[in-house]
């Protein structure tokens, strides 16, 4: 199941575009492209949301431009950007895993620049294969 929060991309002349959401304020992306900024905040927030199993309502767009008009400066380009972020289907369970050394190089070379992103690709494996038997 898919959830829509507003997040608010910001972009200044000399730097990355970096990401934020008024609903889940402990939650950051960034990226050197747009596409990589939205990506980034995309997995951020769905991480935290795995992880504290609270889901937060989503604020109305009025709520989130009166937000922006009033917390941050006006010299950088700003955008409204809808973002649907999956919900976790249950509440994530912290687990302590043994395997090759070499696949776990494997692994973090393929996610290389992803952050917290492991424990995800395992899940979706063992969910891909589970839906394989």
């Amino acid at each position: 199941m898919k959830k829509h929060y507003f997040i608010i991309v910001e972009k200044d002349k000399n730097s990355c575009y970096v990401v934020y959401s008024p609903d889940l304020k402990t939650v950051m992306g960034a990226g050197n492209t747009f596409v990589e900024a939205i990506e980034n905040m995309r997995q951020g927030m769905e991480n935290y949301l795995e992880v504290v199993g609270k889901v937060p309502e989503a604020s109305d767009i009025e709520v989130i431009e009166k937000y922006v008009i009033e917390n941050y400066p006006h010299s950088s380009v700003k955008t409204i950007f809808d973002l649907a972020v999956e919900l976790p289907t249950t509440h994530a369970v912290r687990l302590n895993i043994s395997m090759p050394e070499d696949i776990l190089c494997r692994l973090d070379q393929k996610l290389s620049g992803k952050t917290n992103q492991r424990s995800r690709f395992i899940a979706n494996a063992v969910e891909k294969q589970l839906l394989e038997v």
